[in-house]
């Protein structure tokens, strides 16, 4: 398989796949690495035993559970030698700030839902510990990306590949 071009603007930014829980954040950051030949990065895969528990406990995290793991998706970054994918909630500002204070630039792409069709994907989900009753929280919690920010924010209801196609056109 051939290389994928990818805008030059694009080229040298880490991509972080965003949103609140139920999203596809995950299948699109998995489809888009294999598609630009990146590293993908599943924050959830980086949540602390702590946050996993009390995620199954139906209490949402905190400012305090989550600024210590943003810190560790922002080193896991900064440590690639290539830009990678990251899918991460990146609910706030101070959190996508967070993220991109120790690497290159990031690229975010925010999967938009609402809050009755993300319920039901999550009601669909059987093998993941986020509790669908902490959706209002990250509803909540969600702060659109500002015009200073560098991302789109694209309709998560779209198929993988028509958002692939959509990154791709990005210029």
């Amino acid at each position: 398989m051939k290389n994928i071009p990818i805008s030059q603007r694009l080229q040298s930014c880490h991509l972080v796949v965003m949103g609140v829980s139920g999203c596809g954040k995950s299948t699109l950051g998995a489809q888009l690495a294999k598609t630009l030949k990146r590293k993908f990065y599943e924050g959830d895969d980086y949540h602390s035993p702590q946050s996993v528990e009390k995620m199954k406990a139906r209490q949402p995290l905190t400012d305090q559970d989550r600024i210590p793991w943003l810190n560790q998706l922002a080193q896991l970054l900064s440590e690639c030698d290539h830009p990678a994918i990251l899918s991460c909630s990146a609910l706030k500002h101070a959190y996508r700030e967070i993220l991109g204070s120790y690497t290159k630039p990031l690229f975010f792409i925010h999967l938009e839902l609402d809050r009755d069709y993300a319920c039901e994907r999550l009601k669909q989900r059987t093998d993941h510990f986020f509790e669908p009753s902490l959706l209002d929280d990250q509803f909540v919690q969600l702060e659109p990306l500002k015009p200073t920010e560098r991302g789109i924010t694209f309709p998560a209801l779209s198929s993988p590949n028509e958002l692939i196609y959509k990154v791709l056109q990005i210029q």
